[in-house]
């Protein structure tokens, strides 16, 4: 049996709330530990602030896929293209 749509949108809802929530406390961490202005915390802040850049571009580059994935192929392109330069900007952005 197929999950109804609303469930489907009840998990998503779910999933995109717990997700801030572990966004905000990426960032809440990165903060405290860049005003203590030690360099190793200062570095686990920006890793911090990385991984919190990741999850939402995750999340968004999910629902983006369920648009994308009904288009032409020039769409999908578009789309990978994009989510490998975002990726791949979060990852050697932060060090």
């Amino acid at each position: 049996m197929a999950k109804s749509s609303s469930s489907t949108t009840w998990n998503v809802n779910k999933i995109s709330f717990w997700s801030i929530v572990a966004v905000t406390v990426c960032y809440i961490l990165a903060t405290v530990f860049g005003l203590i202005g030690v360099a190793v915390l200062a570095t686990i802040a920006n890793v911090l602030r990385a991984i919190a850049t990741a999850v939402l571009l995750l999340i968004v580059a999910v629902h983006a896929w369920h648009f994308v994935s009904g288009k032409s192929i020039a769409y999908k392109v578009l789309y990978f293209i994009c989510v490998i330069v975002a990726f791949a900007g979060i990852v050697f952005g932060a060090f």
